[in-house]
């Protein structure tokens, strides 16, 4: 601990060092002017002109009325440049440092955008390059596809939820990317502490709301010291900013050494640096890199989306353009794949223009200069704040022509893309600075937009008499230009769309006479006790992926899951339901018209069979003769509860019984078979395309398989128990 007298010293040391580098730059003559800007006050200076919020657009103002792409304000003696072009910041905002509050109290300084140029940058930069570049971004097209089809079905169930949904489609890419971790549904921790650690950054951000920032000297003072909020502050805010770099770390760390840890970048150069493969970086590049990718991949990416959205809604017939031209290339029959990119220019428009309409950072994070520099025959005094204005650049009426309207087509000559239109770059960065990650941004944003276009028109809402309610087209005024929440509806195209969005369902497979025939629906409900599989079941049909965490359905969730059979397309709407007995007396709701049902069990738990009788019993006193399957989930465990000799329900009932296994995919579309069966009335029903599933993750012991198919003949013959004996 500092002790107080040499605290105090060192505080009016720094004051009055401050104050006699002030006068020695007011004083000093300079052969070189400063930039324009606005009148300034005596001692006071610009302190009145500071706009209080959407700063970006009042500086824009001020370049085209001093006619100048480089400005300057005094804020009581602080120096403020603003940089209003890409050819001034590219010249000044990427040589100077990156403000003290940020990086040398809160911790940010792992962050590639905010470490200082030097040894450390360029070796962060490489290794973020080596994963990231264009030819390297490739081998995470999977990840984006299996995101981007879940967006989609989200979108079936709660689309007035879109935004969440964007939230959980951005942080599910950038978590299994960067650390092989997905994410929960909802309130998952890793996304909850990413977006405190940029609320965080959010709020330091602000250029000249710190004196440290100015006069670096201060980040000695000790936080106890009075004045010095600032310091205990960081000292919070740090803790959030290494826990954020840290923990999703550690957890793929941890997965590493049991053997476990799914692929992805962190896992890649780990694996590397144990195996003496790569000796340049150190585990401390990797962790910062990937904590880089980890918040500034999932806010900015769900502005972009949100943005696009607003941008559809500004402009109909863009969206009448762009899926004309994805139907032209899919035939309607399919979801749009990476491959059709070269084949989609105008849907490439689309992206560029979200990027560029209301960019993700209007300001860049803000410098400050050590030295007095010079450009444009202007001089830039030491110690100056420094601030690009990337927003400023994006709407530049010179480069972009009528710049606050939505129009893709500015980016288009002759249908094609138009390489004499400058980027949207700028929405990355600038200079040296520009987003090394860009490429496999742009690439998630591209898919998106095409799958959400090709399956869902994106309408304005309505109010109670079904008029249309225009958005306010507005947006929040923070370090992150994120638009104001807003209503919409995504109501999808065609039936056709709907079944395109499941993996396993080609249209080829179909017989061309069905192929435009509206497919026969029929709703299902899923019972069973908590815990049973039920909702993994579904979600293996839904993404072909077993999901190994155990998350409670609330309430009930609805998933269409469509099937191509010889006679034609059949289309599932499951009802998967709680098992917890606290929504009981929401449960008779659920099953109010449904066609058919499927009561689930677990074979290593006694209970969830003991309590089949109750979920039948319920069924029938909603549902009248509807058929019925009963499924023993989890048959690939060897130690089983319930033998197979011993399930005798499904035959007092008249049930079809199968025992199943998500794990292994045994006998995993024979339920849907036999339903569709006695639903369309024909034995010969047959599904003409197969699920394309991940590989199962255990196999069963065929000797273990023959023998339950040999139990469970022997017991089809033996008489029926008593009433409950078999319970």
């Amino acid at each position: 601990m500092i002790p107080p007298n040499a605290a105090l010293s060192t505080v009016v040391f720094g004051i009055v060092l401050y104050l006699v580098l002030s006068r020695l730059r007011r004083s000093h003559v300079s052969y070189l002017p400063l930039p324009p800007g606005p009148r300034k006050l005596p001692l006071l200076g610009n302190l009145f002109d500071i706009p209080a919020k959407h700063s970006w657009k009042t500086y824009m103002t001020w370049s085209r009325k001093y006619n100048s792409d480089i400005l300057h304000l005094d804020v009581a003696g602080q120096s403020i440049v603003i940089l209003c072009s890409q050819k001034a910041t590219d010249a000044l905002f990427t040589k100077h440092h990156p403000l003290p509050m940020l990086t040398d109290l809160m911790g940010w300084g792992f962050n590639i955008a905010m470490m200082k140029y030097g040894d450390e940058w360029r070796t962060h930069r490489r290794l973020f390059n080596q994963g990231f570049t264009a030819h390297a971004s490739l081998k995470y097209r999977p990840k984006q596809l299996r995101a981007t089809r879940n967006l989609l079905k989200r979108f079936l169930t709660n689309p007035e939820r879109f935004l969440d949904h964007f939230e959980h489609w951005a942080s599910d890419i950038i978590m299994s990317i960067a650390y092989g971790i997905e994410v929960l549904p909802s309130n998952d921790p890793y996304v909850k502490l990413a977006h405190q650690a940029v609320y965080t950054l959010s709020a330091a951000g602000v250029p000249g709301k710190y004196l440290v920032d100015s006069l670096p000297i201060l980040k000695y003072v000790p936080a106890w010291f009075p004045g010095a909020k600032f310091k205990r502050d960081a000292q919070e805010w740090k803790k959030l900013a290494f826990s954020m770099a840290d923990v999703p770390f550690e957890e793929t760390k941890k997965q590493m050494d049991f053997g476990k840890a799914p692929p992805s970048f962190v896992a890649d150069r780990l694996s590397a640096l144990r195996d003496a493969t790569d000796l340049y970086y150190t585990e401390g590049n990797v962790r910062g890199t990937a904590a880089t990718m980890y918040v500034g991949g999932s806010d900015t990416a769900v502005s972009s989306l949100a943005t696009f959205v607003l941008g559809m809604l500004s402009n109909p017939n863009a969206q009448r353009v762009a899926q004309a031209e994805i139907d032209s290339v899919t035939g309607g029959k399919r979801l749009p794949d990476f491959e059709d990119e070269a084949s989609m220019p105008y849907v490439s428009a689309i992206v560029k223009e979200s990027l560029r309409w209301e960019n993700v950072g209007p300001i860049a994070v803000p410098r400050f200069t050590t030295a007095e520099d010079e450009y444009g025959g202007y001089r830039i005094p030491a110690g100056s704040i420094v601030i690009g204005n990337a927003w400023g650049v994006l709407h530049d009426e010179v480069t972009y022509a009528d710049p606050h309207a939505f129009k893709p087509e500015r980016f288009l000559l002759n249908g094609k893309l138009n390489p004499a239109v400058q980027n949207p770059d700028v929405a990355f960065g600038f200079g040296r600075r520009l987003c090394p990650g860009r490429h496999m941004a742009t690439a998630s944003l591209w898919i998106t937009v095409a799958s959400i276009l090709a399956t869902f028109d994106i309408k304005k809402a309505v109010d109670a008499n079904g008029l249309e309610v225009e958005p306010s087209y507005e947006y929040d005024s923070g370090f992150i230009n994120a638009p104001l929440p807003f209503d919409c509806r995504l109501v999808p195209r065609s039936s056709e769309a709907i079944i395109s969005m499941y993996p396993y369902v080609p249209s080829a497979a179909l017989p061309s006479s069905e192929q435009d025939q509206a497919p026969a629906t029929f709703k299902l409900v899923l019972v069973g006790d908590g815990g049973t599989g039920k909702t993994t079941f579904v979600k293996r049909h839904l993404t072909g992926e077993f999901e190994k965490k155990y998350i409670a359905t609330l309430g009930a969730e609805v998933h269409p899951i469509p099937f191509a059979t010889n006679y034609g397309r059949i289309l599932f709407n499951v009802w998967d339901t709680a098992g917890q007995e606290k929504f009981g007396g929401l449960r008779d709701g659920y099953y109010i018209q449904s066609n058919c049902a499927i009561i689930m069990f677990d074979v290593t738990s006694r209970i969830t069979y003991q309590n089949v009788p109750n979920w039948h019993r319920d069924l029938e006193r909603v549902c009248e003769n509807i058929p019925i399957v009963l499924c023993g989930n989890k048959v690939d465990v060897k130690e089983r509860k319930v033998k197979p000799n011993a399930i005798t329900f499904h035959r007092k009932k008249n049930l079809q019984y199968f025992e199943i296994s998500a794990k292994s995919n045994f006998n995993f579309e024979k339920p849907f078979l036999y339903l569709g069966r006695k639903l369309v009335g024909n034995p010969t029903l047959d599904f003409v395309a197969e699920p394309v599933l991940h590989a199962a993750t255990v196999q069963i012991d065929p000797e273990l398989l023959a023998r339950y198919n040999k139990e469970l003949e022997e017991a089809m013959k033996l008489p029926l128990p008593e009433e409950d004996e078999d319970l």
